[in-house]
């Protein structure tokens, strides 16, 4: 019997663009995400955050370019951002 395991984020990448549930360019925006240590380093900086788990880090680490612009982001900036509503966005800018 074969183990189950989740698809690594480049392989679910490639899964939502064969279903036609994002385009080229988004596939490629998210693939260059996904390899980009500056997007790690955002991810690990919100991820510290209580209540902010993987998705949220990821959608997070999709909207800044870096951790820098993330700290200079008001609230109103983070609650632009998925997954993220008011009191989250209070608390990741509290956290930078």
């Amino acid at each position: 019997m074969r183990e189950w395991r989740a698809p690594d984020p480049v392989e679910r990448l490639h899964e939502l663009y064969k279903s036609d549930e994002i385009d080229e360019q988004e596939l490629e925006r998210r693939l260059s995400l996904e390899m980009d240590p500056r997007a790690d380093q955002i991810r690990e900086h919100v991820e510290q955050v209580a209540g902010v788990g993987p998705v949220t880090a990821r959608e997070v680490a999709l909207s800044f370019e870096s951790v820098d612009d993330l700290r200079r982001a008001g609230v109103d900036e983070l609650q632009s951002v998925p997954n993220v509503g008011p009191e989250r966005a209070a608390e990741i800018a509290d956290r930078f």
